[in-house]
């Protein structure tokens, strides 16, 4: 009896220290897509998912530069450095907290190629000499 009594007062201590749900960690935004690339033509999309979000329901908007927010992921293929502003709204619950984040965009100018000039015409023997 002394056994099931301290057991069930342990599990009631540990429940107390750690409430059930207490260690399951918040909703919060992953982005994928964000960083720097080098322009190659094709779009970089940026998008975002509400991880941890258990049953609620999330909205996601973005915001490029400041601008208004869509529902709709940036897609950009410019030479530019874009500022996306991601906001998530609990559908589920209008009293949960928004959830923000905001990452970069980068797309750089590609890296100058090697160019092989010939000029003067004519065949020339390599001797370690510039011609």
């Amino acid at each position: 009896m002394k056994r099931i009594i301290a057991t069930v007062l342990a599990a009631v201590l540990l429940m107390l220290v750690f409430p059930i749900g207490a260690l399951a960690e918040d909703p919060a935004i992953k982005v994928s897509g964000a960083g720097t690339f080098e322009h190659d033509g094709s779009s970089h999309t940026v998008t975002a998912t509400v991880e941890n979000a258990e049953t609620d329901t999330y909205k996601i908007e973005y915001s490029v530069n400041g601008g208004d927010y869509t529902t709709e992921a940036p897609s950009k293929s410019d030479v530019g450095t874009y500022s996306i502003s991601i906001k998530a709204t609990n559908e589920t619950n209008p009293e949960a907290a928004v959830l923000t984040k905001t990452v970069q965009l980068e797309i750089t100018e590609p890296a100058p190629k090697a160019k092989l000039v010939l000029s003067g015409g004519g065949t020339v023997k390599y001797d370690g000499r510039a011609h």
